[in-house]
């Protein structure tokens, strides 16, 4: 099985396609039924569920979890940190991760939950990775006491001008270090370090440390204007290269593609622009 995903929005996967992400999904690929299927055929084997949060309905992501399992799919998240646990600890801040768990008990091995460090339009940096890495520690735990399936993944995130701990590959490879959990890595979001390395913040390539420690991907190519979660058509991103880079390290992890096609429409038709970015990916992971 090739390690090919994609990251579908929730809104569409459930139906509710009230975001104009979900509905330009929806034009290019059908409901979600059939989308899923059209992507299964392009050699997917996983479907990120991603732009939600806390306050959306855990029966719209329970919606969406079935629609991916019964599509024959395996399942990541794009989760979130709060600056603190809710009062009921775990199912406050996930309230959709029970129903996942027990949906996927039995299909899959493991469950990888994406999630951003702690960020803010100013402030100290430092304090902001003390509460990413106390946070993720208790998540992790939390977690791990209720289903040693979970795991967790760091994001590379992008340089916006605001106060974040992990913008850099030492920021996010530190913060997982400070973590100290096995069940705690990294996602490596390609668009995100070639951008920051595009504006002099960070060498092109990840030191081998980070490498160790990747447990997730998000593959997009930038735009020409400097946009991310472009399709991976441009030759921005070097994509061989990365493939080759992880590999090289033992990654058995999975390359997910995350496009976002309310940032390229206009510039062709999403449906072709998204299978095409497939292809040319899953090319790459042939054996």
């Amino acid at each position: 099985m090739i390690p090919l995903g994609v990251s579908l929005p929730v809104d569409y996967l459930c139906g509710a396609c009230g975001i104009e992400e979900a509905r330009l999904f929806l034009a290019a690929f059908g409901p979600a039924a059939e989308g899923l299927s059209r992507f299964k055929q392009a050699g997917v084997s996983s479907v990120e569920l991603h732009h939600f949060t806390r306050l959306t309905a855990a029966e719209d992501v329970e919606r969406a979890t079935a629609a991916v399992l019964r599509a024959g799919l395996r399942l990541t998240v794009h989760g979130y940190l709060m600056e603190s646990l809710p009062e009921d600890g775990l199912d406050g801040c996930y309230p959709w991760l029970p129903a996942i768990l027990d949906m996927t008990r039995g299909g899959q091995d493991r469950l990888v939950i994406t999630v951003h460090a702690l960020a803010a339009k100013s402030g100290s940096v430092e304090r902001l990775r003390e509460g990413t890495v106390e946070q993720l520690s208790l998540l992790a735990r939390l977690a791990a006491d209720r289903d040693p399936r979970v795991r967790f993944a760091l994001e590379l995130t992008r340089e916006k001008g605001v106060a974040d701990p992990c913008t850099t590959w030492e920021g996010v490879e530190s913060t997982c270090r400070r973590v100290g959990r096995e069940d705690v890595g990294i996602c490596w979001d390609w668009g995100h370090g070639v951008l920051n390395a595009l504006h002099g913040y960070i060498p092109r390539d990840p030191p081998e440390g980070f490498l160790s420690r990747v447990e997730n991907t998000h593959v997009h190519d930038i735009s020409p204007d400097g946009k991310a979660h472009w399709p991976l058509l441009g030759g921005g991103v070097p994509a061989d290269r990365f493939v080759s880079l992880l590999r090289g390290n033992g990654y058995r992890g999975l390359f997910g593609l995350e496009l976002n096609p309310v940032r390229f429409q206009g510039h062709g038709p999403v449906g072709p622009l998204v299978e095409g970015s497939l292809e040319a990916l899953r090319k790459l992971l042939e054996p």
